[in-house]
């Protein structure tokens, strides 16, 4: 975008659906109703890695200061999770998927893959491998599948299967 106006951008939105554009400005750029808007959930915040839930009407982020947080698409707080690197929805927008990573503070020693109730008070361990490092996941909107990548670069498929 330029100047707040989308460039090179196709809208083939629906009344009343919501696209994450990405960041701008260290705030949440989405496209709704074919229109550019800037989130501030946390006033004053600066975002990474914001992800629409399947039914497009939640959005989950990382806000620096605070961490990770599930707001309405409008922008209003719903929960706050705390250190949740990387979180991305599971297809029925239940649940957030995660890493838990530690560093030295130069290389990452540790990642594997959890995921969390909207709310927090559930967790869940999905993976546990001494010897890879599982990275970056993302939820598929159709299947119940995550993808993650090790710090080398592979690139793994997990499936699930929610029990009650």
């Amino acid at each position: 975008s330029k100047n707040r106006a989308l460039l090179n951008l196709n809208s083939y939105v629906k009344n009343d659906e919501i696209k994450i554009i990405g960041i701008e400005n260290t705030k949440i750029s989405i496209l709704k109703n074919g229109k550019k808007e800037l989130l501030d959930p946390v006033p004053g915040g600066s975002y990474i890695w914001p992800s629409l839930s399947p039914d497009g009407k939640m959005i989950v982020a990382y806000e620096m200061s605070k961490g990770t947080f599930v707001c309405s698409a409008d922008g209003k707080i719903i929960s706050f999770l705390g250190r949740k690197d990387a979180p991305s929805f599971t297809k029925d927008g239940k649940w957030i998927v995660y890493m838990n990573d530690k560093d030295d503070g130069n290389n990452i020693i540790t990642s594997d893959i959890y995921c969390t109730s909207i709310d927090g008070k559930q967790t869940v361990r999905l993976t546990n491998s001494a010897d890879v490092i599982e990275l970056n996941p993302v939820c598929s909107a159709k299947e119940n599948k995550i993808a993650f990548s090790s710090l080398n670069g592979d690139i793994y498929i997990l499936s699930y299967e929610e029990s009650k």
